[in-house]
């Protein structure tokens, strides 16, 4: 559906179709607020209008991600070595779990076997030479969806406009205490489960 179509069930779910307690831009807002929620739940996959990638040779100091400008940097998806001498997908390890494989001479980052992590947004790739020949990476994400307008399109598929309503709809009513905030959590909790149930559909085959 269209932003405004989106903004028009907000209203209708809200018990406020003429806009007497939500003006649109509040509403607007809230849905644009919940955006990255939705993207950071979903497969990659599902959103080819948000896949982006970069090339850049990585310092032992970590390289910026994209913050700013067309393609802003929301979430990591691979990375991948493409020069000469070595050729391959870089192994991403989770922040909590670095120490230990750093630890372990079979596990830590080598030129051969890199791993790489993301902290604060900042990329790092550990391996024994930088320069040259092993820092060259191409790393693919996803960008942050841009700001939905009235008169647009939303980027995101069609199955999650409905519960990126709900989202912003129990925002709205924690914010301005619509109802009681049992029934909002709720309603948010839904929501949730609602988007992990159309992304696991997605990763069965049983939706586009």
């Amino acid at each position: 559906m269209t932003v405004s179509e989106m903004l028009t069930l907000l209203g209708y779910r809200l018990d406020d179709p003429n806009e007497d307690r939500y003006i649109g831009t509040v509403k607007l807002a809230a849905l644009n607020a919940h955006q990255d929620t939705v993207v950071d739940l979903v497969s990659a996959g599902m959103l080819p209008g948000l896949q982006r990638h970069i090339d850049f040779d990585c310092p032992s100091t970590g390289y910026a991600l994209p913050l700013s400008g067309l393609s802003p940097y929301l979430r990591y998806i691979s990375s991948f070595q493409y020069q000469a001498a070595f050729r391959g997908w870089i192994t991403k390890v989770d922040v909590d779990d670095l120490g230990e494989l750093q630890d372990n001479q079979y596990t830590k980052g080598t030129d051969k076997n890199p791993i790489c992590y993301v902290w604060s947004n900042y990329y790092y790739l550990l391996v024994d030479t930088y320069g040259g020949t092993y820092s060259h990476v191409r790393l693919f994400y996803l960008m942050q969806p841009s700001v939905m307008l009235v008169s647009a399109q939303s980027k995101l598929p069609s199955s999650l406009h409905e519960p990126l309503t709900r989202l912003a709809e129990s925002d709205l009513r924690m914010t301005y205490k619509h109802g009681t905030l049992e029934e909002a959590i709720t309603m948010r909790n839904e929501a949730l489960k609602s988007i992990m149930t159309i992304n696991e559909q997605y990763k069965q085959g049983l939706i586009a």
